[in-house]
């Protein structure tokens, strides 16, 4: 009996042996974390003792680092420090990993790693962590700007805008027994879309709403996923401005809240309506004071309360607000923050026992100032508040830092309640050179864990990742990468199950949080622009900035925000009038070709005639050693665009679109032969303030007006990195991106800083016309106002002084100047502002003509001819 007793428990054993020995492969996302140092760390190889490795990316590498063929790497001896790579694999949880730094192997079992779900910490000489494993929703197209949704009959659906070089769609795909499963694209919904929002209703119903541009104006569209079909698309608003940034959520009930950012005349309002049995409520105004309001945030608490937040420049830095639906009405607004701090971009969620989670950006207090108006991005922080009842409270922060970065940026959260009652933020964090990456960290009610990087995740800082709950109560997370890590830029959707943890046995109380009045001393004033009348024509003065760069940039992403982020600053801090955003490239790639999308799409919806035009801007610069941009109102086709079946014709190096305008920013003497003639120079490399008032003109500026007066180049500011108090002045008709565009080719600009008014005319033209004296004196005149005292106003001919009128502090001025119209020659007169704080202002010249001159081309540019109408 013990034989067969013995014989049976060793018989198990084997069985037991043999099948964990079958048990199915998994695939696993791994970190794999160590420090290089001299001769130490800078070799090594990963292995499986069971199952196979399926990709090595060397996510934390540095540049003189390389991955080999054989799942082994090379480090720069001479570049110290931490470095990481990925390792995807698919094995048992039976097998062990094996990580080998020079003589030593360090082995890590599998199973330690995924059990529970915990996060390892990284310690000891070399650290794996378990990451979760990202599953791509996405195909070849384009694809950005995920959205989740979920309810217990509809399941979980993620839902996508997809770029294939001509169009945008909408796609979608869903959960179905662990697999992700494309459900192909929305019917009818294509074109320009900017925005997509998703919500599953308790009766298993999937709402689609999504912004698109139709007859040259963006409103919200909405299809409804019934019985396996989508509705045909309806129409949700009729604001003759744009509608964009759809949020959704629904109620027990089944009632389906959208809230959105509306521009509404001279300012964009927060609006909310509700859709119940197929029809759709009067939209509801929750915004009341005069001034921009942006990125709503929406949530519905289990109670069948509606929350929106949102965050506004009405008391002159961004504050959050927040506005709910209850028992039928809507309740006051109420302050959720308040200080000198940048406090936007709002994330909402609320728990099982009724508590709102606020999660938001937190950046600098003088965001936006003259001082740092290049640096719209210096210092981005997770805010988090915490709403129960009547009560605003303060939970601790996630410790952002505890995942190593280059920089401490850690912004554009999201916020969410799992089925367990833990709270979880998902974020970007600058970790590596040029990129953001998204990490999630989970507070279970006491503490926060480590934070857990998301693979495939590279992008920009404004892709924001957005969660639901999925089956058996696991948390999804999607987002959208531009796959800087491959060679080619592409961007696509990934979505992947985050660990569920286990909540705190007891909940930790949180500190109050004194809540700010709810009323603004509201700073904003309307700015009144200087109206003149030129000939018989009526003209406004506008001012804006030509060169603005942006994280698209091909330089320092870091620094200078968004798009979105400089779309606040024009249109809040800096009053701008126009605005042309710079340094989208090529487009060589379908990569850069939707990057292109993405600034032509931002260009037209948020362009609202009388208060903002945007202009696109893009490098051109076929002659080695110079600066120079083609600024139009789109883009020319690039070969992507041209293969993937759009009209027209693409731009090669040495061509510019019909329309634009070419820019040489800085100067030079002799463009070389053939050179397309510059439209407008940026002779200054930075801002005009601080010059010096006693000092001789210097050379570079007297190259710069024999540029204009000899190429007929109307002259803009040049801000780009040094963005500040200077810009571009003009005078135009209505503020629209045509006639901006129009008016700068006829170059009726001057440069200066704001609140300086300068009419400057001959015969009674403007800036930037070519008047004919037909032999008889011409009169010159000008009249300047300026918000500083003017030392003195010199008008230039050809670069050179004829007349000096002493202001002696005065903020306004008087010249009159009478050309003999006798020289037989072509004469460019020119005005150069100088004030007692330093500031300068330049005009572009008006071209006088006498008998028998013509306005000549280049010298010595080989017969290009720069004669133009006026």
């Amino acid at each position: 009996m013990a034989r067969f007793l013995i014989g049976a428990t060793l018989a198990l054993l084997m069985a037991a042996g043999w099948a964990a020995s079958l048990e199915s492969p998994e695939i696993h996302t791994l970190r794999i974390a160590w420090r290089a140092e001299s001769g130490i760390g800078t070799q090594g190889r990963v292995s499986v003792s069971e199952g196979k490795i399926l990709r090595l990316l060397g996510w934390g590498l540095r540049a003189g680092d390389a991955v080999g063929a054989d799942w082994s790497w090379q480090c720069d001896s001479g570049a110290a420090g931490p470095r990481s790579l990925l390792v995807t694999l698919s094995a048992p949880r039976t097998a062990a990993v094996q990580v080998t730094l020079g003589p030593q192997t360090h082995t890590f079992p599998l199973a330690d790693l995924v059990k529970d779900d915990r996060i390892t910490p990284l310690d000891g000489p070399v650290a794996v962590e378990l990451l979760p494993t990202p599953r791509p929703l996405s195909g070849e197209r384009e694809s950005d700007i995920p959205a989740l949704a979920s309810s217990e009959r509809a399941g979980i659906w993620c839902g996508w805008i997809a770029f294939d070089g001509r169009e945008d769609q909408i796609f979608l795909a869903q959960l179905v027994d662990a697999r992700w499963e494309s459900r192909g694209a929305l019917p009818r919904a294509r074109g320009k879309i900017d925005q997509l929002a998703l919500a599953a209703t308790p009766q298993g119903n999937l709402i689609a709403v999504w912004g698109q541009e139709r007859q040259r104006n963006w409103d919200l569209y909405a299809s409804v996923l019934s019985g396996g079909r989508w509705s045909r698309p309806s129409r949700v608003t009729r604001n003759p401005g744009p509608d964009t940034n759809p949020r959704l959520a629904s109620d027990t009930q089944g009632r389906v809240w959208l809230a959105w950012q509306s521009f509404e005349g001279s300012f964009s309002h927060i609006r909310l309506a509700y859709w119940e049995e197929g029809r759709w409520s009067p939209h509801m105004l929750l915004t009341d004071v005069p001034a921009n309001h942006w990125a709503p945030a929406l949530a519905v608490s289990p109670q069948g309360t509606v929350h929106v937040a949102w965050d506004s420049y009405a008391s002159g830095s961004y504050d959050l607000y927040l506005r709910s639906f209850e028992g039928g009405q809507l309740t006051p607004i109420r302050r959720i923050t308040h200080g000198p701090e940048y406090e936007a971009n709002a994330s909402l969620a609320c728990g099982p026992d009724g508590r709102l989670w606020i999660a938001y950006d937190l950046g600098e207090a003088d965001w936006g100032s003259e001082r740092h108006a290049a640096e719209l991005h210096r210092e981005r922080r997770i805010g988090l508040r915490c709403l129960e009842g009547e009560r605003l409270l303060q939970p601790p922060l996630p410790p952002t830092e505890a995942l190593e970065g280059i920089a401490t940026f850690a912004e554009t959260p999201s916020v969410h309640v799992d089925s367990q009652g833990s709270i979880w933020i998902a974020y970007r964090r600058a970790l590596r050179e040029g990129t953001w990456d998204v990490a999630a960290q989970r507070f279970d009610g006491r503490r926060w864990s480590r934070p857990i990087l998301l693979p495939d995740s590279a992008g920009r800082s404004d892709m924001q990742a957005v969660f639901a709950t999925g089956e058996n109560g696991h948390s999804w997370l999607a987002w959208a990468s531009d796959g800087r890590d491959t060679p080619l830029l592409h961007h696509a959707v990934y979505a992947a199950s985050l660990p569920r943890g286990f909540p705190a046995k007891e909940r930790l109380d949180l500190e109050p949080v004194a809540e700010p009045a709810a009323e603004v001393s509201l700073r904003w004033e309307p700015r009144k622009r200087a109206v003149a009348t030129f000939g018989e024509e009526g003209y406004s003065l506008y001012q804006g900035d030509l060169q603005r760069y942006t994280e698209l940039s091909p330089c320092h992403p870091f620094r200078h925000g968004s798009i979105r982020d400089v779309l606040r600053f024009a249109l809040d801090h800096a009053r701008l009038d126009f605005l042309a955003l710079d340094g989208v490239q090529s487009g060589a790639s379908a990569g850069e070709a939707y990057r292109r999308r993405l600034q032509h799409k931002v260009a037209d919806l948020y362009s609202v005639e009388g208060s903002l035009a945007i202009l696109c801007s893009y490098n051109y610069s076929p002659l080695e050693g110079s600066h120079r941009s083609l600024l139009c109102l789109q883009a020319p086709l690039s070969e992507v665009e041209r293969n993937a079946g759009a009209p027209g014709q693409t731009l090669r190096a040495d061509e510019h679109p019909e329309g634009s305008l070419l820019i040489l920013h800085g100067w030079e003497r002799a463009p070389a032969s053939g050179a397309r003639p510059v439209d407008l120079v940026a002779p200054f490399a930075e801002s005009t303030r601080g010059a010096g008032t006693g000092a001789p003109m210097p050379e570079s500026w007297k190259d710069a007006w024999w540029l204009a007066a000899a190429g007929r180049a109307g002259l803009i500011a040049s801000s780009g990195h040094q963005a500040g108090g200077t810009l571009t002045h003009l005078w135009a008709g209505y503020l629209t991106r045509e006639r901006v565009l129009h008016a700068l080719r006829l170059r009726h600009t001057y440069v200066g800083p704001t609140g300086v008014t300068i009419r400057f005319t001959a015969a009674g033209k403007p800036i930037g016309s070519v008047v004919p004296s037909g032999g008889r004196p011409v009169e010159l005149a000008a009249s300047i106002a300026a918000g500083v005292p003017i030392l003195r106003v010199e008008l230039l001919r050809n670069g050179e002084r004829v007349q000096v009128t002493d202001v002696d502090h005065a903020d306004s001025a008087e010249v009159a100047y009478t050309h003999p119209g006798d020289t037989n020659a072509t004469h460019a007169y020119a005005l150069r502002m100088l004030c007692a704080d330093g500031t300068e202002c330049w005009t572009t010249p008006i071209w006088v003509t006498d008998p028998s001159s013509t306005l000549q081309g280049w010298a010595g540019s080989g017969g290009h001819s720069t004669k133009r109408n006026p």
